[in-house]
């Protein structure tokens, strides 16, 4: 009998996240662009970003976000990438394998660039592909912006289907976890309060779902909760 999957709890880095870091850290093409954005606007780059931060939200889907706040280096380490390929000679980048809720934040996240994407292999080895297109440039905010805007999840637009599972009065996590699991790679569950400042013990949480299939089939092994281990909100 196979082990059962485990639920993924964010945060979640690629293997080569640093090294994309890092190579962003020489390359200062996009944020020389930011600053020339900003400059025609009348502003400095760190005003122009929070300007245009809840405009910037609008543009991304509810689990895309949820993902961004949750885990901002992958966002970094993703956008780094975007921005030595602009820069590059390169037609087409491959990134690593990843989960299904990362390759929606890296498709999302190239349409902002103007960079085509595709997904290859199956999973778990899953991957996104990068080529260039004659109409690719650097955007003049991005989804660490939007990531960064005081906004919702709840209460802003969305571009894509989003489907959303609360967590409140969780006195065990092993319980929500056991609720999860059978979702797979359709959930990505984040954490959201925590009963003591190491965030050993979390209290509340957030699951999104990647289709409404595995959301309602989530909803009805929960129910309104589990008594003692959580109560649910949907």
């Amino acid at each position: 009998r196979a082990p059962p999957r485990p639920v993924r709890v964010l945060s979640i880095h690629s293997a080569d996240a640093e090294a994309f870091a890092a190579a962003a850290a020489a390359n200062g093409a996009a944020d020389e662009r930011r600053r020339q954005l900003a400059g025609a606007f009348g502003t400095d780059a760190k005003t122009h970003a929070s300007m245009f931060a809840s405009t910037a939200a609008s543009e991304f889907s509810a689990p895309v976000l949820l993902l961004a706040k949750a885990d901002p280096r992958f966002v970094e380490a993703v956008e780094a990438k975007l921005d030595l390929f602009l820069n590059s000679g390169e037609r087409r980048y491959a990134f690593g394998e990843m989960p299904r809720s990362q390759r929606a934040l890296v498709h999302e996240a190239a349409r902002k660039y103007g960079v085509a994407t595709s997904s290859y292999g199956d999973d778990p080895r899953r991957r996104v592909d990068l080529f260039r297109t004659d109409t690719q440039g650097w955007p003049p905010y991005r989804l660490s912006d939007a990531a960064r805007a005081d906004v919702s999840i709840e209460a802003a637009p969305v571009g894509g289907s989003a489907f959303v599972m609360r967590f409140e009065a969780v006195e065990s996590a092993d319980a929500v976890y056991s609720l999860l699991r059978p979702s797979g790679e359709d959930v990505t569950l984040v954490w959201t309060a925590w009963e003591d400042p190491r965030r050993a013990r979390p209290t509340a949480g957030t699951a999104t779902f990647m289709s409404k299939g595995a959301f309602e089939d989530a909803r009805g092994r929960a129910g309104g909760g589990l008594r003692g281990a959580y109560r649910v909100l949907v």
